[in-house]
């Protein structure tokens, strides 16, 4: 009699746990690893993004899958899906171009890569700085990132403006779903002007006579420049024109022009011209300086004044003005 009970109770055993294993339906509870899984303690490990924790038996294993889109199928025991976003970062090589039509490359990187191509979103793509003609900015829209990991985009300028100064641009990643932001999540390169210019300043526009007018001549793009030059203006005597001359870029050549008074005219002008200085182009707004020449003698007189008779004087016409002008009236 008791072994006819200890086998039904065998049995009903039996019967509950079949019918356990296999009353629940497939889901991501319950899996049999796929042939892209690989346990991680005997092979490498290529992507940490989806993780099987599972307890089968008495030991412990850990996988990885490749991909986002596995079907797990039903088995005995239990199992966890661990899902560990991408780190997206962004990179820019090079640091610093031309502005010739070189791109600065920004590379957007998720680790560990996606399954299939991803688009990663920008929160800003901006250029700072000078105004600068010519710029494309690709990196307005997301950055498709391919299944290698690697997603590019590019900011360039072909500007044909001279001594436009340097700008920076600026790419910032954003997070969205499936992905979090790493570090750097940000990235600068700057585009530089590469023209070849020549231009003319003038440090001081406006001197006594007598004083120096100075004119500075500036280059770049090049080691030197060869330059002509000319002057006019109301200033008197105009000094002779000069050139060709050389330049030796990033040295300023500074011409400089005693000035002397003149008895009549008490503003002057004095400008210098530059002749066209091919193959370098003139730089906007810096073909010509002009320098006002002033003739502090004359600015400095004093003002006449009247003296105590001659106050007396003006009081005695003006009553007699007045009388006059009463009389009529009678």
């Amino acid at each position: 009699m008791v072994r006819y009970y200890i086998a039904r109770a065998a049995l009903a055993i039996a019967t509950a746990g079949w019918s356990l294993a296999w009353a629940a339906p497939p889901s991501n509870a319950q899996y049999s690893i796929p042939s892209s899984a690989r346990n991680s303690g005997v092979g490498d490990m290529s992507s940490a993004q989806h993780k099987l924790s599972s307890s089968v038996g008495d030991g412990f294993g850990e996988f990885a899958m490749n991909g986002a889109s596995y079907t797990l199928s039903p088995g005995f025991w239990g199992g966890v899906l661990k899902v560990a976003p991408a780190l997206a970062t962004i990179s820019v090589s090079p640091t610093s171009v031309p502005d010739n039509g070189t791109p600065l490359v920004f590379t957007v990187t998720l680790n560990p890569p996606p399954a299939v191509a991803t688009p990663v979103a920008i929160a800003s793509a901006l250029i700072t700085g000078p105004a600068m003609t010519g710029v494309t900015n690709n990196c307005i829209g997301p950055v498709l990132v391919a299944p290698t990991g690697v997603g590019t985009c590019t900011i360039s300028a072909n500007n044909t403006v001279g001594l436009d100064s340097s700008v920076t641009a600026t790419v910032t990643l954003a997070a969205g779903a499936g992905w979090v932001l790493g570090s750097p999540s940000v990235a600068s390169g700057t585009i530089t002007d590469d023209d070849s210019v020549v231009g003319v300043t003038a440090p001081n526009t406006t001197i006594n006579d007598g004083a120096n007018a100075v004119f500075e001549i500036t280059c770049r793009g090049a080691p030197t420049a060869t330059v002509s030059y000319s002057f006019s203006g109301d200033y008197s005597p105009l000094p002779p024109n000069a050139g060709p001359t050389v330049v030796t870029c990033g040295t300023p050549l500074i011409i400089t022009i005693p000035t002397v008074g003149d008895p009549i005219l008490n503003l002057r002008t004095l400008r210098l011209t530059l002749a066209d200085p091919s193959p370098f182009i003139l730089a906007p707004g810096a073909g010509f300086a002009t320098i006002l020449v002033v003739d502090e003698a004359f600015f400095a007189r004093p003002i006449p004044t009247l003296s105590a008779f001659g106050l007396m004087l003006l009081a005695l016409l003006i009553f007699v003005a007045g009388q006059m002008g009463v009389r009529r009236k009678m």
